[in-house]
């Protein structure tokens, strides 16, 4: 009997100690950091933004979607092939060019 009361007290101690240092560790390691906090919406991050699950459902939706990653004037004229149709501008950090402007509207 001794040592069952003796392997309790072993195993709650053992589960203090683990909280501790858990406490110990997440205090250490910092502040968190999100694309949120950057004002930045993105396809390639899964924050509070959306902005990537909005991407992922277009996907299932539409299988040609995709993201855009060149300057806006290369994107494809609709009398090529695989032009886009549509084009989603979320959140632009920047107003369009003067050579962006024109492309878009042909």
């Amino acid at each position: 009997m001794k040592f069952d009361k003796r392997n309790w007290i072993l195993a709650g101690a053992a589960i203090v100690l683990l909280f501790i240092l858990a406490a110990v560790l997440a205090s250490l390691s910092g502040e968190r950091r999100s694309d949120e906090m950057l004002r930045r919406p993105s396809t390639f991050f899964t924050d509070p933004s959306g902005a990537r699950a909005l991407l992922l459902v277009m996907r299932k939706l539409l299988p040609a979607a995709e993201q855009w990653r060149k300057p806006l004037t290369q994107l494809p004229l609709p009398d090529k092939p695989h032009a886009a149709s549509t084009l989603i501008v979320a959140s632009p950090l920047l107003p369009l060019s003067k050579a962006e402007a024109p492309h878009l509207d042909r």
